[in-house]
């Protein structure tokens, strides 16, 4: 059999063409998989629901490139057939007619996020984990600490549900909300939400209380409660800050 010699003086491309085509492919091929992988590896600790949300993330995005690639597939077979032709004029049009469709498509996809992204999924987010404006920003800020100020502290106290009934206990936490009432002799008292590790507490601070410690309460302060449970609800006794009542304690 005859063997055919490639005349590679007349070639359509020559080979530093083809590594210049190849180069960028590589990299946005590792792009593509880096993104999956690193944003997985950097809610890794945050929890299983972070890890799920970043998973279902990741497929609409893989579907959304993969759409992009067939069409850049397709768009590769039609112009190499009017290269092959020698078509220079035809494998322009062909390249323009599917630049133009891709940039149409990802125009409409993200003016369908833009109008869809608050009015759907933000507002069922919202509604199902963030009822309570004033904890919005320590909810938010809490997925991102990797180092909890009350790690150490939580693993030496007593939950509050485990505490009998008219005995004692120390409550730590972020305060959250601070609710002001008066009562029949128009003394002012409070309820304190306390957002702690063993979930959200809501204590009662009566006006013998309040009234000393109540211009030191402030929204967002990391607070020490020692309460008393009584009839299930948590009375404040004794209200100290965060790193006071570390301090006193020797921790």
């Amino acid at each position: 059999m005859k063997k055919h010699s490639v005349d590679k003086n007349n070639l359509l491309f020559s080979n530093k063409a083809l590594v210049a085509l190849l180069i960028p492919i590589v990299v946005e091929q590792l792009l593509n998989s880096f993104m999956g992988m690193i944003d997985t590896m950097m809610v890794s600790n945050v929890g299983s629901e972070a890890l799920s949300g970043v998973s279902l993330v990741d497929s609409v995005n893989n579907l959304i490139v993969q759409l992009f690639s067939a069409m850049a597939t397709g768009a590769a077979i039609v112009c190499s057939h009017y290269v092959g032709m020698r078509d220079k004029e035809g494998a322009n049009n062909a390249a323009k007619q599917v630049v133009i469709s891709v940039g149409v498509i990802a125009l409409v996809i993200t003016v369908f996020g833009i109008i869809f992204k608050r009015q759907n999924y933000i507002k069922n987010f919202s509604n199902k984990y963030l009822q309570d404006e004033n904890m919005w920003e320590f909810e938010t800020l809490s997925i991102f600490l990797s180092n909890n100020p009350f790690k150490d502290i939580y693993e030496k106290l007593t939950n509050f549900e485990d505490v009998e009934e008219n005995n004692n206990c120390v409550i730590v936490g972020v305060i959250s909300k601070i609710e002001k009432k008066k009562d029949r002799r128009k003394k002012q008292y409070a309820f304190i939400t306390v957002y702690s590790a063993c979930g959200i507490i809501e204590t009662i601070c009566w006006s013998n209380v309040f009234s000393i410690y109540q211009d030191k309460l402030k929204k967002g302060d990391k607070v020490a409660f020692l309460v008393a449970k009584e009839d299930g609800k948590a009375i404040v006794k004794k209200i100290k800050s965060f790193k006071k009542w570390k301090h006193d304690v020797g921790l």
